[in-house]
């Protein structure tokens, strides 16, 4: 399915309304300019979420640790979910935008959906708050 420009300004309309203050202007910008924007980072990352099909509804950017790496994130504490989309440079030369999750080596790890990096990153989030006695993630049904 090809995913156009107003699917995409609406897909970063929907992840501004949870994101924090200091990463709106990133989201706000791809709003204001739209197609402008189809060779920036950003609007290729709201695009793959788009292409995905999961309900982003109460995501948000968390976070850009890298220029290549986009984070984010739904809820707090236990009940918080992430994903990751990031840009590889490493496919032959041609960069692509792909779904990740964190895992427990502290590497960027590829995953089919977002659906599947938020189970993983869960994983992971339970096996280290288990072994700081800190957060339990509870099981998913």
């Amino acid at each position: 399915m090809e995913i156009g420009e107003q699917q995409v300004i609406a897909c970063a309309k929907k992840l501004l309304k949870s994101t924090p203050i200091c990463m709106q202007g990133v989201l706000e910008e791809l709003i204001r300019n739209g197609d402008c924007m189809e060779e920036e980072d950003i609007y290729r990352v709201v695009k793959k979420i788009c292409e995905d099909g999961f309900d982003i509804t109460g995501f948000g950017l968390e976070e850009i640790p890298h220029p290549c790496v986009y984070v984010f994130s739904k809820g707090e504490g236990k009940d918080m979910r992430m994903f990751d989309v990031y840009l590889d440079h490493f496919h032959g030369g041609e960069e692509d935008v792909t779904v990740g999750y964190v895992g427990d080596d502290g590497c960027t790890h590829d995953a089919k959906s977002i659906e599947e990096a938020i189970y993983r990153m869960d994983g992971w989030i339970s096996e280290m708050d288990e072994q700081h006695g800190d957060l339990k993630v509870p099981e998913r049904k």
